[in-house]
């Protein structure tokens, strides 16, 4: 019989169209030819002669469609998930689940509106706890897949940078470097002498903020491509180097996120500052500012409206704007007509709504620059416990304390005037109060005072390092042996309290011993104030035949680290004893039990204490926070009258850092200025409380009472639920079966199999494919860390057989997996393998389903992708449907959900056992005037965008830069009657010509953005035969 392929000649597998190769030898066997095919990787296997088609060579998707010529169902999967990777998509993000973090769909807010802004500022304002590092690492992840980030920055408070760093590689797969000011500034020289070197840098506020790398960078102008701004309250005082350093960097960057917990409790003008920073063309002044906070009112109340479809509400409150649109610039005119005409139509079906709330979005005047989520919009399951272990000092330990209270108060007001020294001279005081025993040896071996001083020049005391964040430190000279002399002569008098029991610590025991029985798994945070008191317990612990860990300011950011990691999965020590500046930055929603061993004065940094807890992945359902009340000393005052008024052992009370600050200064120094009665005491903080209670009320009820401040968004949660919902985003699913797949083609001695359980598999990497991997990351230049990791995982594994697992929450869970994201070098070698030649993702597949969504029969789907260039730059991958008369179904969301449907449920279908009554021409002909139709409506709504956004931005330059020639025309005329000042007009009058030049320049860079162009391609087709039907 006649072999239908001829030796040499390129065949392929008929059901999977990426497997190609060349006949090499055919052989007749039972009046069947079967071929010696020599496939692309050199493997050479043998096929029937049908299962064979000949392969003619890379065709268009049309072609392919036409020709009959389909692939099956994994064709489809891999196309899908291919494309889903590319990313790029306006509306699907490609980082969605793809971080070794727990699902939270609020923290996928930040990135849904950043991706819609053409600005690319952004200020993430969520309360605290709710994860605002994990929303910007979302971003960050997000951004670094589509523009790749060579330039990035994280500018932190200097003990949060050890923090970001982790975050970043641990979490997102994201390598950075901790920076000091000499690389900073030697990267500042290269880019200068255009030695271009990409840097992923994590830096403090404190090393950024000299004059030194301020005056270079204004010298140098380097380019970003993101900033993040961590705590970027900091910067919220616009006379401070701090706010100086953030607006100069800001310039720079393409990308600008601002991480904030107080932006709405502190007020407009903070907020101003904060999001002038972060755009000052657009936020020019404070009176513009609060006009438009004025007016966004009706406008985040209508969304409010618009959600709960009471469309009369909604229509009353953007009625409230008619005068203000039509004489505004900040608004787009025909969008709010087209609004309210569609408010009026009173439909209320889902789709409707959620186009109305997006519009309404779209319209707002802060949601593109503004985002903020509140504890009581999520659901955080955790209750705080609080106790109060009351305690009786002995009479020599209340003796002790109440004398060297006395000698403080009369030496506070004859040393020093600043603050800083002020808030020194009351340390003994306080360290009194957290342990006695250690004061008395402090005050009994110290020569000097000077622990105490460079303590909080070093930032160990975090409520002074909240206070002067933005001041620069002077030394003192100020002489304080006559101080410490009397401290000295003071304690010699007490050496016997040496012998004698410690009774806050044998409290303290009976909160360790207690908690530690009543449950098997709790871990328990220690915190004092000071380090000699962490030291003191740490030693009386191990007396007692307790072990803990200990860290403090003086413990390396490395040592810290490696002690968090071991105390999280070290059951045997369930013990940890820090101080402020030890723990800050680091997260332990492990731990159950919170000891305060003492009690800061500021409210803010017991907050930040519970904070460390009471955060989202808490793995408890109660927080037992304890409290000690020492009878008869200050402290049990503030517990009582303060603590418990504001029930912050109960409730967060979020940041208030910046109204509480000056209350607790002012309460500071009169309690220690002059001696004071008992009841005198009480009254003084008694006062303080009622003012703080007030003010907490009076910040919580701005927020709550003026949602002009806010952004109500609730289409972004929608949009979220419809990403999810219909998948647009690559599943672990699709993933692994991605990487199956691909194995099974390419490199079938790697093998990936299932495991008892659902998100765990075992992955054997053969050398050659590592081998591969390696080769191709370092032609890439993408060779790091993550593939380093990977590697010894492999090599480390029995039999290179190594757990991995696709999905996010259990990578999260279970860190000792091997986490393989949507980023990691094994998917990224997968998809270059595949976009080096599309043939190897055939486009064109047959499928058949039960789906009770549509008509039984034959249906036909046509993808897709549309894409914007120029300032208005949009991605859509949209699949259109059609049925056998040529009618589209299954539209828009339905569509959506039937591709979804598709992945999930179809099966392989021979294409020609369908019975198709309608010729493929016209099939492509139909699918290709639905495409054109979206195009060109895709295409008229970006122009009129574009139209609306190049207005504003000639407003913002014209009003800006006029704005600036006034003033020094102003001067001129000011100037003109000085004999001796006029010789400055010569000068200022060029400014004025250098500022025209400018202005021309910018609004004709302008007119060359004015075109929106829209292109289209389809990149799939293909047939499905539906079993079930309507």
């Amino acid at each position: 019989m006649d072999q239908k392929f001829k030796v040499g000649e390129l065949v392929r597998k008929i059901h999977q169209k990426e497997i190609i190769g060349e006949v090499v030898k055919f052989n007749i066997v039972q009046a069947q030819v079967a071929y010696q095919i020599r496939l692309q990787n050199n493997e050479v296997v043998t096929l029937f002669e049908n299962s064979l088609e000949r392969y003619l060579g890379a065709m268009d998707v049309r072609d392919y469609f036409i020709s009959g010529s389909f692939g099956n169902k994994d064709s489809f999967v891999r196309l899908s998930t291919f494309n889903k990777l590319a990313g790029g998509f306006t509306s699907n993000p490609t980082s969605l689940k793809s971080s070794r973090t727990i699902f939270n769909p609020y923290q996928y807010k930040p990135l849904l509106k950043f991706l819609l802004t053409n600005d690319r500022r952004l200020l993430i304002a969520d309360e605290v706890g709710l994860g605002k590092t994990i929303e910007a690492g979302h971003i960050i992840l997000e951004m670094n897949a589509r523009n790749n980030l060579k330039n990035f920055l994280v500018v932190c408070p200097k003990s949060l940078v050890f923090k970001w760093r982790n975050e970043l590689y641990d979490k997102f797969y994201f390598e950075t470097e901790i920076i000091g000011s000499k690389e900073f500034l030697n990267y500042l020289d290269d880019y200068e002498l255009g030695r271009f070197r990409g840097i992923k840098g994590i830096i403090s506020y404190q090393t950024i903020r000299s004059r030194v790398i301020i005056n270079r960078l204004k010298e140098v102008n380097p380019e970003f491509d993101m900033i993040i701004f961590d705590e970027m309250h900091w910067a919220r005082n616009e006379t401070s180097l701090t706010h100086r350093l953030v607006r100069q960097i800001s310039e720079f960057s393409d990308s600008v996120i601002g991480l904030t917990a107080t932006p709405i409790m502190i007020g407009s003008t903070n907020l101003y500052n904060l999001l002038r920073i972060l755009n000052p063309a657009e936020f020019p002044n404070e009176y513009d500012f609060n006009l438009r906070l004025r007016d966004n009112e009706p406008i985040v109340k209508a969304i409010y409206h618009v959600g709960k479809k009471d469309f009369n509400e909604a229509l009353n409150e953007l009625d409230k704007l008619n005068d203000v649109v039509s004489k505004s610039e900040y608004f787009d005119s025909f969008l709010f007509n087209e609004i309210k005409q569609r408010l009026i139509e009173n439909n209320t079906e889902n789709s409707h709504v959620i186009r109305l709330l997006k519009d309404l979005t779209e319209f707002n005047l802060l949601s593109h620059i503004i985002t903020r989520t509140r504890r009581r919009d999520v659901e955080v399951k955790t209750k705080r416990d609080p106790h109060i272990k009351k305690i009786q000092f002995s009479n020599i330990e209340l003796s002790f304390y109440k004398l060297v209270t006395s000698h403080i108060r009369k030496k506070y007001n004859l040393i020093g005037k600043q603050k800083g020294i002020n808030f020194a001279l009351i340390m003994p005081q306080r360290q009194v109060a957290s342990c006695i025993n250690v004061a008395l040896e402090i005050f009994l071996s110290k020569p000097d005072f000077t622990e105490y001083i460079d303590e909080i020049q070093n930032g160990e005391f975090e409520e002074f390092d909240r206070e002067n964040n933005n001041n620069e430190q002077e030394e003192s000279n100020t002489n304080f042996s006559e101080f410490n002399s009397g401290l000295k002569e003071l304690a010699s008098s007490f050496v016997n309290l040496r012998e004698m029991p410690d009774s806050k610590f044998n409290a303290f025991i009976e909160i360790i011993e207690e908690s530690l029985k009543s449950n098997s798994e709790s871990k328990i945070l220690v915190f004092s104030f000071f380090k000699g008191t962490i030291s003191y317990l740490f030693k009386k612990l191990k007396e007692q035949s307790y072990q803990a860990y200990l860290i403090s300011g003086q413990v390396s950011n490395e040592e810290r680290n490696d002690i968090l990691r071991k105390f999280r999965k070290n059951n045997d020590i369930r013990i940890l004893l820090s101080t402020e500046v030890g723990s800050e930055g680091l997260d332990f929603e492990f731990c159950n039990v919170l000891i305060n061993y003492d009690l800061p004065w500021n409210p803010m940094v017991v907050e930040q204490r519970i904070g460390r807890l009471d955060r989202i992945g808490q793995k408890f359902n109660r927080i037992k926070i304890f409290n000690f009340s020492v009878s008869e000393t200050i402290e049990s005052l503030m517990l009582e009258r303060l603590y418990e008024r504001i029930e912050i052992f109960k409730n967060s009370i979020g940041d208030l850092e910046s109204i509480l600050g000056e209350e607790i200064n002012e309460l500071t120094k009169d309690l220690f200025s002059q001696e004071l009665s008992i009841e005198e005491e009480e009254e003084r903080i008694e006062r303080t409380s009622r003012i703080i209670e007030q003010r907490i009320h009076d910040a919580k009820s701005l927020e709550d009472e003026s949602p002009g401040l806010l952004t109500y968004d609730e289409y972004f949660k929608q949009e979220l639920e419809s990403i999810l919902t219909e998948r647009r985003y690559v599943t672990d699913t699709e993933l692994f079966i991605y990487v199956k797949e691909f194995l099974r083609s390419n490199f079938p001695e790697s093998i990936i199999r299932d495991t008892e359980n659902e998100y765990e598999k075992n992955l054997k990497v053969s050398e050659k494919l590592l081998f591969e991997i390696k080769k191709f990351l370092q032609a890439s230049g993408l060779l790091n860390e993550i593939f380093f990791d990977f590697e010894k995982a492999i090599i480390n594994s029995d039999n290179r057989d190594v757990k991995v697992t696709f999905n996010s929450d259990e990578a999260f869970k279970n860190k000792s997996l091997v986490y393989i994201n949507n980023f990691h070098p094994l998917i990224l070698f997968i998809s270059t393998h595949y976009s080096s030649d599309l043939e190897k993702i055939f486009p064109v597949s047959s499928i058949v389903i039960s789906y009770h969504g549509l008509e039984m029969g034959a249906h036909f789907y046509f993808t897709y992708i549309f894409e914007s260039l120029g300032i208005q730059k949009r991605k859509y991958m949209k699949t259109f449907f059609i049925d056998s008369n040529l009618n589209e179904v299954a539209k828009d969301s339905d569509g959506a959900r039937l591709v979804a449907f598709l992945i999930d449920n179809g099966h392989d279908q021979d294409p020609k056992e369908l019975r198709i009554s309608v010729g493929f021409r016209e099939l492509i002909e139909k699918a290709d005037n639905l495409a054109l139709n979206y195009q060109l409506e895709m295409e008229t709504e970006l122009v009129h965008k574009n139209e609306v956004y190049l207005n504003k931005q000639k407003q913002i330059i014209e009003r800006t830069i006029n704005n600036q020639i006034n003033r020094l025309n102003s001067t001129i005329n000011e100037v003109k009657a000085d004999l001796k000042r006029s010789k400055i007009i010569p000068a200022l009058e060029g400014k004025i010509k250098k500022l025209e030049e400018n202005k021309e320049i910018a609004l004709l860079d302008l007119t060359t953005k004015q075109n929106v162009d829209v292109q289209s391609k389809l990149i799939a087709a293909g047939v499905i035969n539906n079993l079930g039907g309507v």
